[in-house]
């Protein structure tokens, strides 16, 4: 399935906070961790929206801006008809492959694998 670059991707996968729940980016300056609420400095935000901190309770260790990243990678081939199936290497919890699957079920493509590959030796 192909679909013009004019029309808008769709909403599910693009929502930032779909992507934010990925990543367990905060929203407010608070995180959650081991059911307590800690206050989080702001040079610890941008280094998560980086991916440059792990976050111990994510999905993902690639922060939003490789996931907005991903988003445009998986996007441009779907929308310029580019086949094959998608893969994330290094998979840790599966984020990525996570959002590449609900990317693919918003735009309703039927014809595509997701993978997941990891040597699990850290």
């Amino acid at each position: 399935m192909i679909y013009p670059q004019s029309e808008e991707a769709p909403s599910l996968a693009t929502h930032s906070g779909f992507r934010g729940r990925l990543a367990r980016t905060p929203l407010s300056g608070e995180e959650g961790c081991g059911g307590h609420i800690s206050a989080t400095r702001s040079d610890d935000h941008l280094a998560r929206m980086e991916g440059r901190i792990w976050p111990m309770v994510a999905h993902t260790m690639i922060g939003l801006k490789r996931l907005d990243n991903l988003q445009f990678c998986v996007d441009e081939a779907i929308t310029n008809g580019v086949r094959g199936d998608l893969i994330e290497t290094g998979v840790w919890r599966g984020g990525a492959a996570i959002f590449m699957r609900a990317m693919l079920k918003a735009y309703g493509v039927t014809d595509r694998c997701v993978w997941v590959a990891d040597s699990f030796e850290g």
